[in-house]
């Protein structure tokens, strides 16, 4: 408990859903898209400070090298625990450097780069890049109880849904 301002301000833990499992078994991709990248970061992180026994797959979208954050942070850490980090610039400019892809993330890359059938997958991003990746993940067969998930993007976007 604060006290601010006169005014009692009470905390708590951290709920919800949407974090990493204790002793994970299964491999897992960690999938973002604009923003959605801090959050994910937190998760690599942390699996990377615990050293995470299983493959981690970090897969990121973003507008272009403009708008990528912690982009060093990521694939050092990735280069230290033997995880792979994925990037995909959606506008590709010519001083762009630090992205695999050029062009957005599909279903059909997923399939055929991360372990589909046998992996966790937290996704974390706008509405869209939810909806494309909850609903295509589900119509791929991967099971309901290994996708997870949590909006992160313009708030504007939310109340709009």
């Amino acid at each position: 408990m604060t006290r601010r301002s006169g005014r009692r301000s009470e905390g708590g833990a951290a709920a919800g859903e949407f974090v990493l499992p204790e002793n994970q078994a299964r491999p897992l991709v960690l999938l973002s898209g604009g923003v959605g990248l801090t959050p994910m970061v937190c998760m690599f992180e942390t699996l990377a400070e615990a050293g995470a026994n299983v493959p981690v797959h970090f897969v990121h979208g973003t507008l272009s090298g403009a708008a990528h954050a912690m982009s060093e942070r990521l694939r050092q850490s990735a280069d230290d625990k033997g995880f792979r980090v994925t990037t995909f610039y959606q506008q590709s400019r010519t001083e762009d450097s630090a992205h695999d892809h050029a062009g957005l993330i599909t279903m059909e890359w997923l399939a055929q780069n991360t372990p589909l059938h046998e992996a966790d997958f937290f996704i974390c991003g706008p509405k869209p890049f939810l909806k494309a990746f909850v609903n295509g993940l589900s119509l791929a067969g991967v099971a309901q109880d290994r996708i997870h998930y949590e909006f992160f993007g313009p708030a504007d976007e939310l109340l709009a849904a």
